[in-house]
C-alpha cells in the first residue's frame, strides 16, 4: 500500500540544494553578509617547540633552542636564582600537550621532565605557565627534547633541540 503523506508536511531537503541556495543568495544578493571562511590551521608552517630563559618575566629568545632551528645551546647561570628558570612554548595540534625532557647525554637517562598544559584552540602552548625554575650545578650538559603533535598530520614528533649548559 502507498505511503499517503499529509499536504502540510514537507519534505526534507537535500544538503546540496540548501548549500547551493545559500550560496546563491550570498552571492547575488546585493549587500548580503559575506559567510567568513572556515578556520584554518596555519599549515604548511609545521608545529615547532621551544624553551627559552626567562628573566624576570621575559622570555630572552636569544637564549633558546626549538624545532625549527634545531642544535643550539642554552646557557644559564648557576650564580643567580633569577636566570635559572626556563619557559616552555609552542604551536602544535590545538589542546594537546608537549613534552620536554632533559636527558643526560652520558647515559641517555631522563633528569628532569615538563609536561605542557594542553594548547589553546589555535594550537598555541602560551610561555607564561609554563615557566618553570631549575636547581641544576653548574657543569651540568644535558640534551633537551621536544615531543609534541603536529598540527598539520604529520604525527607525534619527538624532536632533539639542543643542549642546555648550566655556567
Amino acid at each position: 500500500m502507498p505511503e499517503v503523506r499529509p499536504s502540510h508536511v514537507r519534505r526534507p531537503r537535500s544538503a546540496a540544494l540548501i548549500a547551493a541556495l545559500a550560496l546563491a543568495f550570498t552571492v547575488l544578493a546585493p549587500g548580503a553578509a559575506q559567510a567568513a571562511p572556515a578556520k584554518a590551521l596555519d599549515c604548511p608552517t609545521p608545529s615547532w617547540g621551544k624553551m627559552a630563559q626567562m628573566f624576570l618575566g621575559n622570555v630572552i629568545h636569544t637564549n633558546a633552542v626549538n624545532s625549527q632551528a634545531p642544535g643550539g645551546t642554552l646557557y644559564l647561570n648557576s650564580a643567580n636564582g633569577y636566570t635559572m628558570k626556563l619557559t616552555h612554548t609552542g604551536d602544535v595540534r590545538p589542546r594537546t600537550r608537549a613534552v620536554f625532557d632533559y636527558i643526560d647525554p652520558a647515559t641517555g637517562n631522563l633528569v628532569d621532565r615538563h609536561i605542557t598544559n594542553p594548547s589553546r584552540s589555535n594550537g598555541v602552548i602560551h610561555h607564561e605557565p609554563e615557566e618553570v625554575q631549575l636547581f641544576f650545578p653548574a657543569g651540568t650538559v644535558l640534551d633537551l627534547y621536544g615531543s609534541f603533535e603536529d598540527e598539520c598530520g604529520a604525527g607525534y614528533q619527538r624532536i632533539l633541540l639542543g643542549q642546555l649548559q648550566v655556567n
